[in-house]
C-alpha cells in the first residue's frame, strides 16, 4: 500500500490534519472535505478509501439522512 494513503486513512481515523507532512495532491483536499462533512453530520458519517497502487481509487462516503441535530439533510 502507498504510504500516503496509509498516513491518510490514519488521518481521517484519528480526525487530524495538523501533524500532516505531505506532498501536493498527496491527499490533504479529501482531509479538508472529510472534516467539513463531518462537521455537519457528526460521528455517523464515515469516508471509506480503498485503493489499488497505480491502479485505482474508490472513495466511499456514507452520509446520514438526518444530522447531529436531527434535521433532514438538504437534498
Amino acid at each position: 500500500m502507498d504510504e500516503n494513503l496509509k498516513i491518510i486513512q490514519q488521518s481521517l481515523t484519528e480526525n487530524q490534519t495538523n501533524s500532516l507532512n505531505l506532498e501536493v495532491g498527496s491527499g490533504l483536499g479529501l482531509l479538508n472535505t472529510h472534516q467539513r462533512i463531518q462537521l455537519a453530520y457528526g460521528n455517523r458519517y464515515r469516508m471509506k478509501i480503498d485503493s489499488k497502487y497505480k491502479e485505482r481509487t474508490t472513495i466511499s462516503l456514507s452520509i446520514p439522512w438526518e444530522n447531529d441535530d436531527g434535521e433532514q439533510a438538504v437534498g
